[in-house]
């Protein structure tokens, strides 16, 4: 073992402890083409998203379904979606194969989720409305649970990877330019399915859905198939007994750091949740009269200028990062982005559409700095777990994460659809809305939002595990392994 620098911890010669299942030392740099084929699998969880940014505009608008119903719907299907993330995530944490904890749900997930998602869309279009709600439950259930299939394992050996404090940032930030570049498609899946070479929207959702599929199918066998685990065959520094699924779920509950990350990314996307249906309304019925093509088309530009932006800003943002520190850093991003948040009463206006596009210059480098850093410090948060007890749980603290944001959205998106219904909108009026709808509507858009965006910031100024924490925590696990491994 050779010494460290004075004051600082003994350092880990690389030869003490040498990962058995790939053969690299824990300290070696991954190589870019490593972290690439591993971040391809981010476009099947990326475009799977896809189908909560379709619901309203093909299943109400399209199709004339009650928002109302639809909330409902969605809100029952993610509170029993939560309670398979530790199924799932206790099945993947205690996995032994000879193709390791997560590769096997990866590539049996993802090969679910794209087939799933091409045969969600392929319903009969002369059904009533009850039997297309009924479709559109049992279907999004379905999807739902193979997505957790394959998103617990994915998600959780990405936050494995790398071992150390920047370069978990590093693996996140290439995940990011990946799954940025696939979210460019998401805000024009509207606009593209309603061109003419389709017939209609109904039957261009239906050539999507299949062409996405397969796209998810490719993404997920790559990433699956060729990315080496960590942890495969050694994933604990003790001899602690694996623990049983209600267990592992309260042990995973007592870390202090956990639940202010997990509060602040709920509050984060709850108000997404809530209130982002929101905005698609307001465009097409305040800002551009009822015309749907120029609202989905504004739409368009706005999201995808604010991709641009996310993919241009991941490289400041990881450099910061370094710099500052994680925490300090998302709490930058969350701030400017309550300022475009209050920013949104006045940017959308019938008199000036384009102003809204000034809006990605907020969101976009704030949500980019949010998701890359908070699955980052999660990795640091798991490495406080392994110091405590000794077991190795990434999939554990990503479902109870899950399952916690889902039962609280579940509120959320119940309440989504009353809640346009609440500010007296009403579908069959269009444009033409009774004195006072579209003012509330951008209240609600604006300074409501920006209201939980602001608790997200409150609840990170108690998270103090810096990169000095992070880094004679990290050295603590070494030594732990070396001796294990003598």
């Amino acid at each position: 073992m050779a010494a460290g620098p004075p004051g600082r911890p003994p350092r880990i010669h690389t030869a003490d402890f040498m990962n058995r299942s790939t053969g690299t030392p824990p300290t070696a740099r991954l190589p870019l083409s490593a972290l690439m084929i591993y971040s391809i699998g981010v476009v099947t969880s990326t475009w799977f998203g896809s189908v909560q940014g379709l619901t309203m505009p093909i299943f109400n608008i399209e199709l004339g379904i009650d928002v109302a119903l639809l909330g409902m719907v969605l809100a029952g299907l993610r509170i029993f979606d939560a309670f398979t993330d530790p199924i799932f995530a206790q099945w993947s944490d205690n996995l032994r194969s000879r193709f390791g904890r997560r590769r096997p749900f990866i590539v049996v997930g993802g090969l679910l989720v794209g087939l799933m998602y091409a045969a969600f869309w392929m319903f009969p279009h002369d059904w009533p409305k009850e039997w297309l709600l009924i479709w559109y439950g049992v279907m999004s259930l379905t999807l739902s649970l193979c997505n957790d299939v394959f998103s617990t394992s994915y998600y959780a050996l990405g936050m494995e990877l790398s071992p150390t404090y920047e370069g978990r940032t590093r693996v996140m930030a290439i995940r990011s330019y990946f799954q940025r570049t696939a979210q460019l498609l998401n805000p024009w899946l509207y606009f593209i399915v309603q061109l003419a070479i389709f017939g209609g929207a109904l039957n261009g959702v239906r050539w999507m859905g299949a062409i996405l599929g397969g796209g998810m199918i490719a993404a997920s066998l790559i990433s699956g198939l060729l990315t080496k685990e960590r942890f495969a065959d050694v994933n604990i520094t003790s001899t602690a007994p694996k623990l049983n699924l209600l267990h592992a779920v309260g042990e995973t509950m007592k870390n202090r750091y956990f639940w202010i990350m997990a509060f602040a990314g709920i509050a984060l996307h709850f108000s997404m949740a809530l209130f982002d249906t929101i905005g698609l309304y307001i465009n097409i019925y305040y800002v551009f009269d009822g015309d749907k093509m120029a609202g989905a088309k504004f739409g368009g530009y706005g999201n995808t200028i604010a991709l641009v932006l996310g993919l241009a800003s991941i490289q400041f943002i990881w450099s910061l990062s370094n710099r500052l520190g994680k925490h300090a850093t998302v709490r930058l991003a969350l701030g400017w982005m309550l300022i475009g948040s209050i920013l949104k009463f006045w940017l959308f206006t019938p008199d000036s559409p384009y102003l809204q596009l000034v809006l990605p210059f907020f969101y976009s480098v704030g949500l980019t700095s949010v998701f890359l850093l908070l699955s980052s410090m999660m990795a640091d948060v798991v490495d406080v777990d392994e110091l405590n007890t000794g077991r190795r749980r990434e999939a554990m603290f990503l479902a109870i994460n899950n399952w916690i944001s889902k039962l609280v959205l579940s509120g959320a998106v119940f309440f989504s659809g009353w809640l346009i219904k609440a500010t007296g909108f009403v579908l069959e009026k269009g444009a033409d809305q009774d004195a006072g709808v579209f003012l509330t509507m951008r209240f609600l858009y604006s300074f409501a939002a920006g209201f939980f965006i602001l608790l997200a910031l409150l609840a990170l100024l108690k998270y103090d595990l810096t990169q000095k924490k992070c880094e004679e925590i990290k050295a603590e696990l070494d030594r732990r392994r070396a001796a294990a491994s003598d």
